[in-house]
């Protein structure tokens, strides 16, 4: 039986001032089950191995799956399916599996053409990955013309390319968004969110790529600072705080994950073996020939305020 495993990872995070002042790292695994068969596959056990105790806390969801109670330590089975992670972002290198895992579930799909969640968990704030770092540099002449400069980078030590990155520049309302221009060409200005959306279709490991927006300040700014006045109006400028200009990071890095969670497939054991009669174990037949695919990938939000 081929049970086709999901594992994604969301870090959400906020700088300020280049410094972080919040993370979280939120992950789903999600299970799947393909068969022509009518009657519904037996249920499995899905073990996660933890070796450098990343995760904080891990959850069944209650439509599939349910918690198995920690037993002392035994080694693996030789009828399981397993997978390590490979490098990851930030994070020490995985060692090898522990032999007992960390958390066990139950886990009882259908035949299904989709996937089921089946385990949500959260990561310790200990682990502080950097897979990605947003630089910014804000001009402003005495003609009243203001420059962004945005750097975003790969960080070196990631696994695999970033995809798909979305940059989103939010415009504050003393600076004329509508006199937008960008380099290179392709940012778009949207009046009614009063942001400069860029989109990257990839970003290759230790990559950088530079953005620059270019626009005009308003009418108040410039009557404030007398612009174009001269000299007075010059230190009045440098006395004039600088506009500020938010920047939000979306993007995904495929076959990748954050953490160091490992994982298997098992046979699940009876309710004579586990000693859990009635605790969510039934009566089925074990799970012929498990085997696993496990797809991984992580997802950034990361926030320059």
């Amino acid at each position: 039986m081929l049970v086709h495993v999901a594992m994604n990872e969301d870090l959400t995070c906020t700088y300020k001032k280049g410094e972080i002042s919040a993370l979280a790292i939120d992950g789903v695994i999600q299970v799947q089950i393909k068969s022509d068969q009518s009657t519904d596959p037996p249920p499995f056990a899905l073990k996660l191995y933890d070796p450098h105790q990343h995760i904080a806390s891990a959850d069944c969801t209650a439509e599939i799956s349910t918690v198995i109670p920690s037993k002392p330590s035994s080694p693996r089975s030789s009828n399981s399916s397993s997978a390590s992670p490979p490098h990851n972002t930030g994070v020490s290198p995985p060692s090898s599996p522990s032999s007992s895992p960390s958390h066990s579930f139950r886990i009882q799909v259908p035949w299904t053409d989709r996937y089921h969640p089946a385990v949500r968990y959260r990561c310790t704030p200990a682990l502080r990955p950097v897979p990605i770092r947003v630089q910014s540099r804000v001009r402003v002449n005495a003609s009243g013309t203001c420059r962004v400069a945005l750097q975003v980078s790969s960080n070196p030590a990631n696994g695999a390319d970033l995809t798909d990155l979305t940059v989103s520049t939010f415009v504050p309302p003393e600076v004329e968004g509508a006199t937008l221009r960008t380099s290179p060409a392709g940012g778009v200005w949207n009046a009614a969110r009063r942001n400069v959306l860029w989109c990257i279709s990839r970003l290759g490991v230790g990559e950088k790529f530079q953005l620059q927006a270019q626009f005009e300040m308003g009418d108040a700014w410039r009557r404030s600072v007398g612009a174009g006045e001269g000299k007075h109006s010059t230190e009045k400028q440098e006395q004039y705080t600088l506009p500020h200009f938010p920047v939000l990071v979306r993007c995904h890095c495929m076959h990748e994950q954050l953490s160091d969670l490992e994982m298997e497939v098992d046979e699940i054991e009876s309710e004579e073996e586990s000693g859990n009669t009635g605790a969510g174990f039934s009566s089925s037949p074990q799970a012929p020939c498990l085997a696993m695919k496990l797809a991984r990938r992580f997802r950034i939000s990361h926030r320059e305020k």
